[in-house]
């Protein structure tokens, strides 16, 4: 569209790879094709995998995603990408199996990343009868895997109206669990309701301070949607939507976004912190 461009939109096409589909493939390459030639690599291919054990996975699939060695068949034919690679996500918990050398036996690192999504405890992992982590001080997922692979698990957060904000950069020591600290391209702070900092420890809002805009690495605004763009961009500060909070070091914790919040005598509260207190 001659309205739309690849500044203000990042699309990504995310699949369980479902085996009833039969025409999967000629989807994949026809998308990989938008991706890399008509957005010029600024666009997304996501595979759900979760795990490395066929077993597992039909199990979590209810046995209608195809399997690895399919997948990776697949994989094979995608053309190599332009700018960002093609994904296989792992939403990860304690029982999950993850073999890195299997990984790099069926799929070209050339052409796909991993990405890393501990589950945390909420009501609908307990309900699907997930063993997860009972608070976010329990990082036993983050060990697991490290055990199993030897790599590390590096939170970060950013938006698609943004890049990387927080992060667990070179040079520093990560904190299990916390985001890590803000990049040095942003002007990161937490705010309460009124746009008031707010001390360490206190859970508010994370903005990023814009004044005077434009910022590099901040979009422009939502297309032809003022309404919105004002919403979250006023007063010097973009308004994320996320709560977190800040410990004494500067290391970010994520809470969840202000939607989400409870207040109760002047105090946010996430809906995992009533959870776990619930549970």
């Amino acid at each position: 569209s001659k309205h739309i461009k690849a500044k203000t939109i990042h699309p990504v096409v995310s699949t369980m790879l479902p085996r009833n589909n039969k025409r999967l493939e000629e989807f994949l390459l026809e998308w990989c094709f938008i991706k890399n030639e008509i957005y010029n690599g600024e666009a997304g291919l996501q595979f759900s995998i979760n795990t490395t054990d066929n077993e597992q996975r039909t199990e979590q699939f209810n046995g209608m995603s195809l399997s690895l060695e399919e997948i990776s068949q697949i994989a094979k034919k995608l053309p190599i990408p332009k700018g960002r690679k093609y994904t296989l996500n792992f939403a990860v918990t304690s029982q999950t199996i993850l073999n890195a050398k299997e990984l790099l036996r069926l799929f070209d690192k050339e052409k796909f990343i991993v990405k890393i999504t501990p589950i945390h405890e909420t009501n609908s992992a307990i309900k699907n009868g997930f063993n997860v982590t009972t608070s976010y001080s329990d990082y036993d997922v983050y060990r697991q895997f490290e055990k199993a692979t030897g790599l590390q698990i590096l939170e970060g957060f950013g938006q698609t109206e943004t890049t990387l904000t927080i992060a667990n950069l070179r040079g520093t020591t990560p904190k299990i669990g916390a985001m890590g600290k803000a990049s040095p391209q942003y002007d990161v702070d937490i705010v309460d309701p009124d746009g008031n900092p707010v001390a360490d420890g206190v859970n508010g809002e994370i903005i990023i301070r814009t004044d005077p805009a434009p910022t590099c690495g901040v979009f422009l605004g939502y297309d032809r949607n003022q309404e919105a763009t004002d919403a979250v961009w006023h007063d010097g500060m973009y308004h994320t939507g996320d709560v977190a909070w800040r410990d004494e070091d500067g290391y970010y914790w994520y809470v969840g976004r202000a939607d989400d919040v409870i207040k109760s005598s002047g105090y946010r509260i996430g809906p995992f912190e009533i959870e776990s207190t619930i549970m």
